[in-house]
C-alpha cells in the first residue's frame, strides 16, 4: 500500500507542478480512482471532479459520448473512454477508465 500512496503522491505532485486539475470519469471502477486520489493530503488542489457514469443514457447526457460512438464500438470500449477523455481538456487533465 505503502508504494500505491507513493505512486498516488507523484500523480498529484506532477499535476500541482504543472498547473494542471484532474477529472475523471469512471465506470467499472465505480470512482475508486478519485478516491484514492482524495486520501493524498493536497489532493485537493489538483482535483477537479471526478463522474461515475454507467448507462449509455448518462455517458451521453453527461460527457457527451454520441449515440453511435456506444452503439458502433461499445458502452466500455477504448473509442467510449477517448470520448470520456475529452469531457475537459482546458488546463484539465481528464482521465477516463472504461469497464474490463
Amino acid at each position: 500500500m505503502d508504494q500505491l500512496k507513493e505512486h498516488l503522491q507523484g500523480i498529484c505532485d506532477y499535476l500541482q507542478a504543472h498547473g494542471l486539475m484532474l477529472t475523471t470519469a469512471e465506470s467499472c471502477t465505480a470512482g475508486c480512482i478519485v478516491a484514492l486520489l482524495s486520501q493524498i493530503p493536497g489532493s485537493g488542489c489538483v482535483l477537479e471532479s471526478g463522474y461515475v457514469v454507467y448507462s449509455p443514457e448518462a455517458k451521453q447526457r453527461l460527457l457527451n459520448v454520441s449515440a453511435d460512438t456506444i452503439d458502433r464500438f461499445g458502452l466500455t470500449s477504448e473509442a467510449v473512454a477517448r470520448c470520456d477523455a475529452r469531457l475537459k481538456r482546458h488546463r484539465i487533465f481528464s482521465s477516463a477508465l472504461p469497464g474490463a
